[in-house]
């Protein structure tokens, strides 16, 4: 990823994030709180509004955000712990949680934790059983039901990270 892309992926987080911010779904303290884990260390000016909005941010975000459609079913991945790349196996060193687990925030409201197995496909049965790992660890947008493919979506519908 070039400079210039990486700038391109940090404006468009904060200009996301600022959206939450403005519509009152959020509070910019509260957004610095829930992107924070062990070694994933966030922070930002929070300008006072209203409405309230985060500047000059720093550090790594614990979280990737899915870009979510209204079409897209509640089991819809919302968003997921930066250690976690779709039906992908977790990496050691990575931030925040490494191969210790990750979480998963579906867009119908359900969280959940799992563990390093539960990462890929294979670690609910393998072929035939791509509905299952949908229901439970979430449909990436843009696959079908029935459809697991590996990676995070792309373009237009690449997740939001920060950095």
């Amino acid at each position: 990823m070039t400079l210039s892309a990486k700038n391109e992926i940090t404006r468009a987080t904060l200009k996301q994030t600022n959206i939450l911010l403005g519509k009152g779904y959020l509070k910019g303290g509260d957004v610095i709180k829930l992107v924070n884990a062990p070694s994933a260390s966030f922070s930002a000016a929070v300008a006072l509004g209203p409405p309230e909005s985060l500047n000059t941010p720093t550090g790594t975000a614990a979280l990737k955000v899915y870009p979510v459609l209204d079409a897209d079913p509640s089991n819809a991945i919302f968003a997921v712990t930066r250690n976690y790349t779709y039906d992908t196996a977790l990496a050691a060193g990575t931030v925040p949680y490494g191969t210790k687990g990750f979480i998963v925030v579906q867009k119908g409201g359900n969280a959940a934790v799992f563990k390093e197995g539960q990462a890929t496909l294979a670690g609910w049965g393998g072929a035939g059983n791509e509905v299952t790992f949908q229901n439970q660890v979430g449909l990436k947008t843009g696959n079908a039901e029935g459809t697991v493919t590996v990676g995070d979506p792309t373009a237009p519908r690449a997740p939001f990270a920060y950095p």
